[in-house]
């Protein structure tokens, strides 16, 4: 069996309350950790994700060997910020669309800079969906808009933003989540397009972002079932033929939240992880928003029986080269 501990550095977990709790504590000391993210449960104002953002990395990088866990949030505007109070306030992308590209860039990076000194480097944003379903679909007012070029500009420009101001984004949800009605959170959503008309309009922003130098992708959890009957997250078609080869996508890749529905109904959490790794995952999150909490100490002593030491040796290796370009350690 492979030795577990780097293992948990795949991981990206979520807890409850305002101070790291000391469940995680050892979980990082035995097995690693790749970060942590944060949701409204633990963001009442500024003050306090500053304070555990800074709480994290005294506690926990000690236990990583110098290697200190990545703060992660969404605070993609509109009905989508996790932090409320404290910081300034980002408009929908819907409602970015009608300003400049120069207008959002420059939003995106006081945005960034606010992020910087409250102690978090990567914000899970911007969300690269091309909507088809408009704003009764689940992506809704979160997408610039139906037009793939031009939520590919936006998508493009809020990425230049968050990186002139030193943090990381993550273009979501790959390879495309406009046009489906079935939030992945509650259900497993199903698309039944073909890979032309995906390539044209769905990937089209992602082609972009590439470009424009995001560190980082998000893969959903949808399934193109003309294309691949496993959700993209366990997709070696998506996330290694089509993002790394034809995108040339050499950032990390990050999962949606591993315990939504639509990643684990009806099979086994340490199966579905080891496919996601296996794919082409990088990175897993685990949340602990959904229900029941997978039990993320189990499942690194499964991923050491299915995934292969080298496999993880690559996908730490991509890690480190981002967390350079944020300049952490």
């Amino acid at each position: 069996m492979n030795h577990p501990p780097r293992y948990g550095r795949l991981l990206v977990i979520g807890f409850d309350g305002y101070e790291i709790p000391g469940w995680l504590e050892g979980f990082a000391d035995k097995y690693g950790l790749g970060g942590i993210i944060l949701f409204a449960r633990n963001c009442p104002d500024a003050k306090t994700v500053k304070s555990l953002a800074e709480e994290a990395k005294a506690k926990l990088t000690d236990h990583l060997d110098g290697w200190t866990p990545l703060v992660m949030v969404d605070q993609e505007g509109g009905r989508v910020e996790r932090i409320k109070r404290g910081v300034s306030h980002m408009p929908a992308a819907a409602a970015l669309s009608g300003m400049s590209l120069e207008e959002v860039e420059t939003l995106s990076k006081i945005q960034g800079m606010e992020l910087r000194m409250l102690g978090v480097e990567v914000n899970l944003a911007p969300v690269c969906d091309v909507l088809s379903v408009g704003e009764s679909g689940v992506i809704g007012d979160r997408s610039f808009g139906e037009d793939p070029h031009v939520v590919g500009n936006y998508s493009a420009a809020a990425v230049r933003g968050l990186t002139a101001a030193g943090i990381g984004s993550c273009a979501k949800h790959f390879p495309g989540h406009g046009s489906s009605t079935v939030d992945t959170h509650l259900g497993v959503a199903m698309d039944g397009r073909g890979l032309t008309s995906i390539e044209k309009r769905d990937l089209a922003p992602f082609k972009r972002v590439v470009k424009a130098g995001v560190p980082m992708v998000m893969a959903s959890h949808i399934i193109y079932s003309a294309v691949d009957p496993r959700p993209a997250t366990r997709s070696e078609f998506w996330l290694i033929e089509i993002l790394r080869n034809r995108l040339a996508f050499d950032g990390v890749t990050i999962s949606d939240d591993m315990e939504m529905v639509g990643a684990r109904e009806g099979a086994d959490p340490v199966a579905v992880a080891a496919d996601s790794i296996n794919a082409g995952c990088d990175l897993l999150i685990y949340g602990g928003m959904l229900g029941e909490r997978v039990d993320i100490f189990n499942l690194v002593e499964g991923l050491a029986r299915e995934v292969l030491s080298e496999k993880i040796n690559k996908r730490i290796q991509r890690l480190w080269k981002m967390r350079r370009s944020l300049s952490l350690r």
